[in-house]
């Protein structure tokens, strides 16, 4: 159930406004990120070995 971010009043799912206190009902859609094709993480920096 979703509730008024102003009020706290009890919404139904079709409602566009809040029938208590008439504050419109902001509903925020989710889309989960598409993984980018042919690009890789970097590699992790390798230091040059130190030679003596």
């Amino acid at each position: 159930m979703e509730y008024c971010v102003q009020c706290g009043n009890a919404l139904s799912s079709e409602a566009k406004f809040c029938p208590k206190c008439g504050a419109p009902v902001k509903r925020e859609l989710y889309t989960a990120p598409r993984p980018k094709r042919g690009i890789t993480s970097p590699s992790p920096i390798r230091e040059n070995p130190v030679l003596t």
